[in-house]
């Protein structure tokens, strides 16, 4: 026998149904043998939880006056309409504040409080960025290529070997065409061939 404090008038055995102490979700039951005196254990209950059904946790209430049915979307992924990023659901209960099931599409895609757009200015600056450091490395290689075979020195000295002054040639011609290329048409953007075989 338990008074309205759960403590046993009588000593005996009784069932109790454990809950977790951080979520509040039903985790079991036990019995416990009480002496008179004693209470039931910490995070535990002697009314019996409903039967837990698909998509849905047992918790007890927060004040503890019973159990409650809530959704479990634990294992789901969800993405921040903040940030994009993507994380799974640990906790029972609602959907994390500031999420959604659905993915963006793009890095640069906004949530706007229905679905996920992209912004279309935020896009095209990084890809403009991409191709003026595509730009860059292309003609420090090419640059490099030449300086390897020390062309430059040699066409200042009078000193380049027909075959060598031909290749020169193609290499400057390529440099020119890689100095011509307009970054602000990125992504689309139709790279010169280099001479290298």
């Amino acid at each position: 026998m338990l008074d309205k404090n759960n403590i046993a008038t009588e000593a005996g055995t009784v069932t109790v149904y454990n809950y977790d102490a951080t979520t509040r979700e039903y985790t079991g039951s036990s019995d416990e043998f009480l002496a008179v005196g004693v209470g039931i254990p910490a995070h535990s209950a002697i009314d019996k939880p409903p039967a837990q059904k698909n998509s849905l946790a047992v918790l007890r209430t927060t004040d503890g006056s019973g159990w409650e049915l809530v959704d479990d979307h634990r294992g789901e992924m969800v993405y921040s309409t903040e940030t994009g990023a993507e994380m799974a659901v640990t906790q029972p209960g609602n959907l994390p504040g500031n999420t959604t099931t659905q993915a963006p599409a793009t890095p640069y895609d906004k949530w706007n409080g229905k679905k996920w757009v992209t912004d279309t200015d935020a896009e095209h600056a990084a890809a403009v960025t991409a191709a003026n450091a595509e730009k860059k490395a292309r003609i420090d290689a090419a640059n490099d290529y030449m300086n390897d075979r020390q062309w430059p020195g040699k066409a200042a000295l009078g000193r380049l070997k027909d075959e060598e002054k031909a290749q020169y040639i193609l290499w400057l011609d390529y440099l020119d065409a890689l100095e011509a290329v307009d970054t602000s048409s990125a992504p689309d953007i139709n790279w010169p061939d280099s001479p290298e075989v």
